[in-house]
């Protein structure tokens, strides 16, 4: 069953890497693509956006004693509050959700996002 995921994370974004790029666009379209399924513009964006705000997040959390310090991974919040607000991705309101659901995913990945 694992295989058969993996196979079809290869298949649904064939130019992402499975183990550090996918789980954050599967995010992001979960929370946001509730009205948008159907609109490729929006995908596109949405896939452009998410790769840029996950390049943000391995950069910050690269910095020594990132996951220790409660001011450094607000600041990384708010950044992806900003990112998420001036693409206009998801509806209003639902930004800092996300971002700090975003963050939580980065800990939980931190090894693959810090050593590819």
């Amino acid at each position: 069953m694992i295989d058969d995921l993996k196979q079809g994370d290869r298949n649904d974004f064939p130019d992402l890497d499975a183990k550090v790029q996918v789980p954050f666009v599967r995010l992001v379209l979960e929370e946001c693509g509730e009205d948008w399924k159907n609109d490729d513009d929006w995908r596109n964006v949405t896939l452009a956006a998410t790769l840029e705000m996950v390049e943000r997040i391995r950069q910050e959390i690269r910095k020594v004693g990132f996951w220790k310090n409660d001011a450094m991974r607000e600041l990384l919040t708010k950044a992806l509050v900003r990112d998420l607000d001036e693409v206009g991705i998801c509806r209003t309101g639902k930004e800092r959700n996300l971002a700090q659901k975003l963050v939580a995913l980065a800990r939980e990945n931190h090894e693959h996002l810090i050593n590819s």
